[in-house]
Protein backbone atom coordinates (compact mmCIF):
# COMPACT_ATOMS: atom_id res chain seq x y z
CA UNK A 1 0.00 0.00 0.00
CA UNK A 2 1.13 3.41 -0.65
CA UNK A 3 1.99 6.37 2.23
CA UNK A 4 -1.72 7.91 0.34
CA UNK A 5 -3.90 4.80 1.24
CA UNK A 6 -2.64 4.62 4.35
CA UNK A 7 -2.96 7.96 5.37
CA UNK A 8 -6.50 7.71 3.81
CA UNK A 9 -7.80 4.26 5.65
CA UNK A 10 -6.03 6.31 9.16
CA UNK A 11 -8.54 9.27 8.51
CA UNK A 12 -11.39 7.27 7.81
CA UNK A 13 -11.19 4.35 9.93
CA UNK A 14 -12.30 5.32 13.03
CA UNK A 15 -16.40 6.41 11.28
CA UNK A 16 -16.45 4.48 8.20
CA UNK A 17 -16.78 1.03 7.29
CA UNK A 18 -14.11 -1.32 5.75
CA UNK A 19 -15.78 -1.71 2.53
CA UNK A 20 -16.36 1.84 2.71
CA UNK A 21 -12.68 2.44 2.92
CA UNK A 22 -12.06 0.05 0.13
CA UNK A 23 -13.99 1.47 -2.54
CA UNK A 24 -12.43 4.68 -1.96
CA UNK A 25 -8.57 3.72 -2.35
CA UNK A 26 -9.32 0.98 -4.47
CA UNK A 27 -8.37 -2.24 -2.47
CA UNK A 28 -10.52 -5.29 -0.54
CA UNK A 29 -11.86 -4.92 2.54
CA UNK A 30 -9.65 -7.65 4.19
CA UNK A 31 -6.90 -5.72 3.25
CA UNK A 32 -8.10 -2.25 4.59
CA UNK A 33 -8.89 -4.11 7.97
CA UNK A 34 -5.25 -6.03 8.18
CA UNK A 35 -3.42 -2.76 7.82
CA UNK A 36 -6.13 -1.24 10.75
CA UNK A 37 -5.03 -4.20 12.93
CA UNK A 38 -1.18 -3.83 12.15
CA UNK A 39 -1.44 0.09 12.85
CA UNK A 40 -3.21 -0.61 15.36
CA UNK A 41 -6.04 1.45 14.66
CA UNK A 42 -9.45 1.90 17.09
CA UNK A 43 -13.01 2.40 16.13
CA UNK A 44 -15.52 5.24 17.51
CA UNK A 45 -18.02 2.74 18.95
CA UNK A 46 -21.10 4.49 18.50
CA UNK A 47 -23.21 2.15 20.58
CA UNK A 48 -22.44 -1.15 22.50
CA UNK A 49 -23.70 -4.00 21.51
CA UNK A 50 -25.87 -6.24 24.20
CA UNK A 51 -25.61 -9.63 24.60
CA UNK A 52 -28.20 -11.59 22.61
CA UNK A 53 -31.17 -12.99 24.61
CA UNK A 54 -31.69 -16.55 23.60
CA UNK A 55 -34.98 -18.53 23.05
CA UNK A 56 -35.49 -20.67 25.71
CA UNK A 57 -36.81 -23.38 23.12
CA UNK A 58 -33.54 -23.17 20.70
CA UNK A 59 -31.16 -23.65 23.97
CA UNK A 60 -33.97 -26.55 25.15
CA UNK A 61 -33.28 -28.06 21.48
CA UNK A 62 -29.12 -27.26 21.47
CA UNK A 63 -28.93 -28.72 24.89
CA UNK A 64 -30.96 -31.92 24.35
CA UNK A 65 -28.42 -32.24 20.96
CA UNK A 66 -25.32 -32.40 23.27
CA UNK A 67 -26.66 -35.06 25.63
CA UNK A 68 -24.87 -38.31 24.28
CA UNK A 69 -27.50 -41.07 24.68
CA UNK A 70 -26.38 -44.32 26.86
CA UNK A 71 -25.50 -47.18 25.12
CA UNK A 72 -28.11 -49.55 26.05
CA UNK A 73 -31.01 -47.31 25.18
CA UNK A 74 -32.18 -47.62 21.43
CA UNK A 75 -34.25 -44.56 20.43
CA UNK A 76 -36.63 -45.92 17.20
CA UNK A 77 -39.27 -42.77 15.77
CA UNK A 78 -42.72 -44.17 15.02
CA UNK A 79 -43.53 -44.21 11.58
CA UNK A 80 -45.35 -46.07 8.82
CA UNK A 81 -43.50 -49.04 7.52
CA UNK A 82 -44.49 -49.02 3.49
CA UNK A 83 -42.35 -52.54 3.16
CA UNK A 84 -38.84 -52.35 0.86
CA UNK A 85 -37.21 -49.40 -0.78
CA UNK A 86 -34.94 -48.26 -3.74
CA UNK A 87 -31.59 -46.72 -2.75
CA UNK A 88 -34.16 -43.63 -4.20
CA UNK A 89 -36.20 -43.97 -1.60
CA UNK A 90 -33.97 -44.02 1.52
CA UNK A 91 -34.01 -41.46 4.24
CA UNK A 92 -31.60 -40.43 6.60
CA UNK A 93 -32.97 -42.74 9.52
CA UNK A 94 -33.85 -45.91 7.05
CA UNK A 95 -32.83 -49.10 7.33
CA UNK A 96 -29.87 -49.54 3.95
CA UNK A 97 -29.86 -53.64 5.02
CA UNK A 98 -30.02 -55.25 1.44
CA UNK A 99 -32.93 -57.72 0.82
CA UNK A 100 -30.94 -59.14 -2.42
CA UNK A 101 -28.60 -62.53 -2.28
CA UNK A 102 -25.62 -62.90 -4.63
CA UNK A 103 -27.86 -64.47 -7.51
CA UNK A 104 -30.44 -61.45 -7.30
CA UNK A 105 -29.80 -58.09 -7.79
CA UNK A 106 -33.23 -56.26 -6.85
CA UNK A 107 -32.14 -53.55 -5.40
CA UNK A 108 -34.11 -53.23 -2.22
CA UNK A 109 -33.06 -52.53 1.32
CA UNK A 110 -35.19 -52.50 4.20
CA UNK A 111 -36.28 -49.59 4.78
CA UNK A 112 -37.79 -49.57 8.58
CA UNK A 113 -36.11 -47.06 10.87
CA UNK A 114 -33.04 -47.51 11.90
CA UNK A 115 -31.83 -46.05 15.80
CA UNK A 116 -29.65 -43.49 16.08
CA UNK A 117 -26.39 -43.12 14.16
CA UNK A 118 -26.91 -47.08 12.60
CA UNK A 119 -27.17 -47.80 9.43
CA UNK A 120 -29.80 -51.04 9.95
CA UNK A 121 -32.87 -50.81 12.23
CA UNK A 122 -32.35 -52.85 15.62
CA UNK A 123 -33.57 -56.49 13.91
CA UNK A 124 -30.99 -56.09 10.99
CA UNK A 125 -28.48 -54.77 13.85
CA UNK A 126 -28.85 -58.13 15.91
CA UNK A 127 -28.48 -60.37 12.40
CA UNK A 128 -25.23 -58.17 11.58
CA UNK A 129 -23.51 -58.62 15.35
CA UNK A 130 -24.21 -62.29 15.76
CA UNK A 131 -20.72 -64.03 15.79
Amino acid sequence: MTNEQIETIKQMWPNNSAREIAMVIGTTRNAVIGKARRLKLERKLKHKREPKQHNSIAMHITSKRLQKPSINRVVIDQFQYSGPVTIHDLKNRSCRFPLWSANESSGLYCGKCSATGQPYCEEHSRLCSRT
